[in-house]
């Protein structure tokens, strides 16, 4: 069994992520001939329900305000040990305040976090943005008001408060909205300062 708490705030896009990464996922264990499957018809409908909503040129629904159940995936991989993960996706104002941090117990059992950061939730992104851009931002997608710095700082608060000072041990990061970010002239030039590419002269 392994837990896997995502973690970001209000619309940072971590359903958008599981959704995906779960499909991403399915296709990488097809392709190496083993198996995945939803412990829960339930959420195998509602990860159906997702899918087509995304090939509708949707997103999925914002997620409601009591605690979901995990969504369980069995894993099977040739020459691998068999695997339960647990996915929790708490609505991000779960992650607002130190209360509500606290209330989530399942971050007693988890050895790793998946860290949802909504780039245009940065205070320097979102100063960088022209009234254009800003505004083609908010048309496409709701943007997080939480400082994802704050976010995982609350939780790391929490976790090191704790007598076992938490069982996390790795953290796992991950950009949403990067087709939008693509879009934005501080997202270029992101993008050529990672790849080492010169942006050609004017």
């Amino acid at each position: 069994m392994e837990p896997l708490p995502i973690v970001g705030g209000p619309a940072a896009g971590k359903t958008t992520f599981m959704v995906l990464g779960i499909s991403a996922m399915h296709a990488r264990v097809q392709a190496l001939k083993g198996r995945l499957a939803f412990i829960e018809e339930r959420h195998a409908q509602a990860y159906a329900r997702a899918i087509e909503e995304f090939q509708r040129g949707g997103r999925p629904a914002k997620t409601g305000p009591e605690l979901p159940l995990a969504t369980m995936l069995d894993v099977e991989m040739p020459g691998r040990a068999r695997r339960i993960l647990y996915f929790f996706d708490p609505a991000g104002e779960h992650y607002t305040g130190a209360t509500e941090v606290e209330s989530l117990r399942y971050l007693d059992h988890s050895e790793a976090l998946l860290f949802v950061v909504d780039p245009f939730a940065l205070p320097q992104v979102r100063r960088s943005l022209t009234t254009e851009e800003r505004t083609n931002v908010d048309e496409a997608a709701a943007s997080s008001d939480e400082d994802p710095a704050d976010t995982l700082q609350r939780v790391l608060n929490e976790l090191r408060s704790r007598p076992d000072k938490g069982l996390q041990k790795r953290i796992a990061v991950i950009i949403t909205k990067t087709d939008l970010l693509a879009g934005t002239d501080i997202g270029r030039a992101e993008a050529v300062r990672a790849t080492g590419v010169e942006e050609p002269s004017p």
